[in-house]
């Protein structure tokens, strides 16, 4: 299944416009790429923002935390998401919670405290590093978990994942799609697109 994601260069590299494209992205192919089935995403619990919840074929609950940027503090978050989720249970329907829960973060790359972090912490962690490689005119997402070095790639689809003179996508509108399913989504980024490129006379006011 195509999906419309934004991409900017910097550099030689490659990388998703923002954590929300990433997001996007791998909810829409969580299943694809590491064989989980998402159950929701930026789901709240006792106040704790979960960024994807999914389960793996066993119905053990993986909470996975997504990061654009390397961040010190994934371990702490995944703590935290953790013990709201515990306290909670949510969808017990689809999750066993007699399982040990899979905490996940992926990140284009982890800082030293997040593997001291990860090291003497009593819960397990499973760190997945994420590139953009381009081949020809082809996008891949590849993933490579830091322990086995096994490494998933999925294709990326976007007709115009070069650099593009369309403004950011608002805050504002992101935050109104967030649970819109994917072909929705795009069929709105498209005709923003169209809209904006009309006339450079057009602005966009959130």
């Amino acid at each position: 299944m195509q999906s419309f994601v934004t991409l900017r260069k910097t550099g030689s590299c490659w990388e998703f416009e923002s954590e929300e494209a990433l997001e996007d992205f791998l909810f829409s192919h969580l299943d694809q790429i590491l064989g989980w089935t998402v159950i929701q995403r930026q789901y709240i619990v006792n106040n704790q923002r979960c960024d994807l919840l999914a389960t793996d074929k066993t119905g053990r609950l993986v909470v996975i935390e997504l990061k654009n940027v390397e961040d010190r503090g994934i371990v702490q978050q995944l703590t935290r998401y953790y013990h709201a989720l515990l306290e909670d249970k949510p969808f017990g329907d689809r999750i066993d919670y007699d399982k040990p829960v899979n905490l996940v973060a992926i990140a284009p790359s982890f800082h030293r405290d997040n593997l001291i972090d990860r090291q003497y912490h009593h819960l397990k962690f499973e760190f997945f590093q994420f590139s953009i490689v381009q081949e020809d005119n082809k996008f891949y997402l590849i993933l490579k978990d830091i322990d086995s070095q096994k490494t998933s790639q999925i294709q990326i689809f976007y007709e115009d994942a070069r650099e593009s003179n369309l403004p950011s996508q608002p805050q504002r509108l992101r935050k109104f799609m967030t649970d819109f399913p994917p072909s929705k989504k795009e069929t709105i980024l498209r005709i923003r697109e169209k809209i904006l490129s009309f006339d450079s006379s057009i602005q966009e006011f959130s």
